[in-house]
């Protein structure tokens, strides 16, 4: 193994394999509580006819923002760590390291499983 390319453990690499690829996942998950739990739900709460209560609001939302903010933190944390590892990387050449550096930032979290499979 090159001295000058970080060390990757296997367990630990694994796990970064597991954890890029599930910020897709939740983001599916995310889209399907919405269009099948949020929406229909709201529809049969306005046609109810009932005043609709912050609890009721709070009641149908709460998975969806508990997905969310997991979603959003695995993401921040999984961009940094990439980030942080391409940076450290002195086996990538600049332009390598410029276009994985946009891949990362401008099309996550997509990029994730790529730059972990191939880096």
């Amino acid at each position: 193994m090159d001295e000058n390319q970080p060390q990757k453990s296997g367990t630990n690499s694994w796990l970064i394999g597991i954890l890029s690829v599930l910020p897709i996942v939740l983001m599916v998950n995310f889209l399907i509580k919405l269009f099948t739990g949020i929406l229909p739900d709201m529809i049969r709460l306005n046609e109810s006819g009932q005043e609709v209560s912050a609890s009721d609001i709070l009641h149908l939302f709460g998975p969806f923002f508990t997905i969310a903010i997991l979603w959003g933190l695995l993401h921040m944390i999984l961009l940094v760590w990439f980030i942080v590892h391409l940076m450290q990387d002195k086996t990538t050449t600049s332009n390598d390291r410029l276009v994985w550096l946009l891949l990362l930032i401008f099309l996550n979290p997509f990029s994730f499983p790529f730059y972990w499979y191939f880096r």
